[in-house]
């Protein structure tokens, strides 16, 4: 396990804070997800349409954390 710390602005890290960016488990979705691959900036035009149209429709917390948790239940399911 790695230990990180952020230096940041007095008014940045309290709306982090406001928002729970500045959970560890929070921090370490954004970091997988700017690890995948699909950014939007890197996206086709086509990946990006999609990312359009998509984004937002999810409203009930983080859904990576979510999607995480539907996988180990399948994972478990299946043992």
């Amino acid at each position: 396990m790695t230990t990180i710390t952020l230096e940041l602005p007095d008014d940045v890290a309290e709306r982090a804070r406001e928002e729970g960016l500045l959970d560890p488990g929070r921090i370490q979705d954004l970091l997988e997800q700017s690890l995948s691959g699909v950014r939007a900036d890197e996206a086709s035009p086509e990946e990006r349409a999609l990312l359009s149209r998509t984004s937002g429709l999810w409203r009930h917390g983080d859904g990576l954390r979510w999607q995480a948790r539907q996988r180990g239940e399948w994972a478990r399911d299946s043992e």
